[in-house]
């Protein structure tokens, strides 16, 4: 995990998460294809639950583009969850890479302190605040080397 602050004021972080990669992400694979399944799985999934326990907000999935994940090639996506009158009230980027045999996730997330669907937990950037960092965050996670797949999480 990576804090970023604004002078002392922590104004949410950017999580690291790995997975076993399954048999589409194997050697030989169509590498590619798979991490865009992935991505537009990871939309129809928040489409689906914020459909269900956000009645009355509208969500906007963000174009799944090419990225890079320190030098690897990547998949960038998210959404941007709204009030009927167009006021971010959720914004969610998450980068996927395949490394070492290990799906890759990058992700950050934003909520508004009130009137949401959904409250901040602790570090949380605000929509804004998330949506400024974009430019800057596409090259932080670009240069950041990922860590071998048999590395302890510290």
């Amino acid at each position: 995990m990576l804090c970023v602050a604004e002078g002392a004021r922590i104004l949410g972080d950017i999580e690291l998460g790995r997975f076993p990669a399954e048999e589409d992400l194997q050697e030989g694979a169509d590498v590619a294809s798979a991490l865009r399944r992935r991505a537009e799985d990871f939309l129809s999934g928040f489409r689906n639950d914020r459909a269900a326990g956000c009645p009355g907000f509208v969500l906007t999935p963000m174009a799944v583009t090419d990225a890079s994940v320190g030098g690897v090639a990547a998949i960038r996506t998210g959404f941007v969850l709204e009030t009927v009158d167009g006021r971010a009230v959720e914004r969610v980027v998450i980068y996927l890479a395949l490394h070492d045999g290990t799906l890759w996730a990058v992700n950050a997330s934003a909520y508004v302190a009130e009137g949401g669907c959904l409250a901040p937990e602790g570090a949380d950037f605000s929509p804004g605040e998330l949506q400024e960092l974009e430019p800057y965050l596409d090259t932080l996670v670009a240069a950041t080397p990922l860590p071998d797949a048999d590395a302890s999480p510290s």
